[in-house]
């Protein structure tokens, strides 16, 4: 199931408030209301929200969890991983630290290739299992 892809329509408030709260709470976590309204009002600022939005909750959800164990996701958390527009940017910066010249090389071509290709920075997802495949061979 993880190597195929799916067309998922875009949801209305009520389901995306269902998306952002849902496992937050399977997780015995807390979201704050001012933070959950601020992640509805976002999503409606890009586009290709759903992988966006699964991402700036995964970042924050962990810069909470690192704090403390009594995880309540708040807005300080989610701008501090740079909201849904940077969270992703911000990763990625993150990721390159510590390369070397041959890996930063590497993956510069990477970027270029997938870009001359007119797909956009969400486009073509891979799984997780085709990620950790392709880091490995660094």
């Amino acid at each position: 199931m993880n190597q195929s892809q799916y067309l998922v329509p875009r949801l209305n408030r009520l389901q995306l408030k269902t998306t952002i709260e849902g496992p937050v709470r399977m997780y015995k976590g807390k979201i704050s209301p001012g933070l959950t309204a601020r992640l509805l009002n976002d999503t409606q600022l890009v586009k290709d929200e759903l992988p966006l939005l699964q991402h700036a909750l995964m970042r924050t959800w962990d810069r909470k969890k690192s704090v403390g164990k009594n995880v309540e996701l708040g807005l300080p958390d989610y701008e501090g991983i740079g909201g849904i527009e940077k969270a992703l940017s911000n990763h990625a910066d993150e990721a390159l630290v510590g390369m070397s010249e041959k890996e930063l090389g590497l993956t510069k071509n990477k970027r270029l290739s997938s870009l001359s290709k007119g797909r956009s920075p969400t486009n073509g997802l891979l799984s997780g299992s085709r990620i950790i495949r392709q880091v490995s061979n660094f």
